[in-house]
């Protein structure tokens, strides 16, 4: 009986897609906590620059308005 269960290979496979499968979850995971992390600082850097930009902008039409 023991020496059946032990060379049984059926579970085998199935066995092997769900390791597989695992480690595509955990890479998938890594690889959006990292893309998060890039977008993350990506948007902050766009809102500093699109804030200056406006800043820039407000400042040289107050100056026009003042001149008229």
């Amino acid at each position: 009986m023991m020496a059946r269960f032990i060379s049984e290979e059926s579970g085998q496979g199935a066995i092997e897609y769900i390791l597989v499968l695992g480690g595509a979850l955990i890479g998938a995971i890594g690889v959006g906590a990292v893309y998060a992390d890039m977008a993350q600082h990506t948007a902050e850097t766009l809102n500093s620059s699109v804030d200056s930009v406006m800043t820039s902008i407000d400042s040289r039409v107050m100056d026009e308005l003042a001149g008229l």
